[in-house]
Formats: C-alpha cells, sequence, structure tokens
C-alpha cells in the first residue's frame, strides 16, 4: 500500500496537470508485490507440509484450494481497496481531479478487482510451482518481461497485445496509457477475468489428483 500510494502521491502533487493514469503510477509495482505475497503463501504451505495438515483436517481438496485461493484474493483486493481509497483521497483533496470521473475511479478503486484476481491467479501458480523463488520469478518474468517485450514483435505484435490478461488489466485501470486500446475498459476486465478464472479452474481440477 506505501508504494502504490506513495508514487501516486508524488506524480500527481507534484505535477502541473495531474491524470489519472498518475494518480495510479504506482499500481504496476503494486500488482507485483500481491503477485509475489500469492505465490509465497501458496508456496510455504507446500515447503512446510502444512497444506497436508489442510488436506488430514479436511480431505475435501476442491473445497481447499477454492478457500486458499479466494482467501489469498480477498488479501489482495483489500490492498488494492485501501490504496485506491487513499489515493482518491489525495486527488480530491490535493489536486484539481475530478473524482466522480470513471478514470479516476478505475485508477483507484479499480485496483480492488485487478488485485484480487491477480493474488488468486498468482497463489494457483504458487501451488503448481512449489518454490518460492521459481514462483516468484515466474510471475515477474511474464509481467514485466514477457508482456511488455510481446507487443514489440514484428508483424504480430498489436495482434498478440489485445489477448496479454495483464495489458488487459491495465486497459481497465488506465487505458490513456494505450492511446487507442485494443478493447474498452469493462470488456478488457471482462477479459482479464475469464483468463484468471479459466487457468484457476484449470490449476484446480490438477490439484484434485495431485499428491502431496
Amino acid at each position: 500500500m506505501v508504494a502504490v500510494v506513495g508514487l501516486g502521491a508524488l506524480q500527481v502533487l507534484t505535477a502541473d496537470h495531474p491524470t489519472p493514469g498518475g494518480l495510479g503510477v504506482g499500481s504496476g509495482l503494486g500488482l507485483l508485490i500481491v503477485m509475489a505475497f500469492g505465490v509465497v503463501s501458496a508456496t510455504s504451505d507446500v515447503q512446510f507440509g502444512t497444506l497436508r495438515t489442510t488436506r488430514l483436517a479436511n480431505p475435501n481438496r476442491g473445497l481447499g484450494y477454492l478457500c486458499k485461493v479466494v482467501s489469498v484474493g480477498l488479501i489482495g483486493s483489500g490492498i488494492g481497496a485501501v490504496s485506491g481509497a487513499i489515493m482518491l483521497a489525495i486527488g480530491g483533496a490535493g489536486t484539481d481531479l475530478d473524482v466522480s470521473d470513471a478514470a479516476v475511479l478505475r485508477a483507484t478503486i479499480g485496483l480492488c478487482p485487478v488485485y484480487f484476481a491477480a493474488a488468486a491467479l498468482s497463489c494457483a501458480v504458487g501451488l503448481v510451482i512449489g518454490r518460492t523463488g521459481l514462483g516468484v520469478a515466474a510471475v515477474i518474468i511474464w509481467v514485466q518481461a514477457i508482456e511488455p517485450l510481446a507487443p514489440a514483435l514484428p508483424g504480430i505484435g498489436d495482434a498478440v497485445r489485445a489477448w496479454l490478461p495483464f495489458m488487459n488489466s491495465v486497459m481497465f485501470t488506465n487505458p490513456a496509457q494505450f492511446g487507442d486500446p485494443p478493447r474498452q475498459p469493462l470488456p478488457a476486465l471482462g477479459y482479464f477475468y475469464g483468463f484468471c478464472v479459466t487457468v484457476v479452474s484449470l490449476i484446480g481440477l490438477w490439484m484434485r489428483r495431485r499428491d502431496l
């Protein structure tokens, strides 16, 4: 929350003409922190054997997996909600931004649904990988290397960008970053959620048959 709020406040309070995108400038760093948290919350269960204890207490693997993923997602959502609310208050009190504007709300309170899905997804990925270092590296490489580089592919970059999940999350929170985004904000959020739900569901089916 300090990373998200601090960077956003610094950007808009020092700018001559603050923008909603500037208010949410720290959201990318916050996303990485939330996803790293999601991975660690899962890999620690695997490495220290507490996942086995959970299954001894309740052998319903699907229910245990669902509770784990949703609880981690709710924590991520809480981080996004508190961060967004503080940034919204800063934008309303310290700048001339219209806090009722849809773009401002997406850049601030919009972090709540985005962080929920990102935390749940990273938790599921962590359960598959099972190692903290490798899991954190995987999510960081995907968000910070693969997705930013894929649109630069000659000939197919623009088409690929429309189908990258975390690019779509940015199309929701800060569409102005793309100039002419391939999707409108709400459809972009829907695609991001569709991707996350699909991956989490497939991992859930695998986890139900996995022996630990």
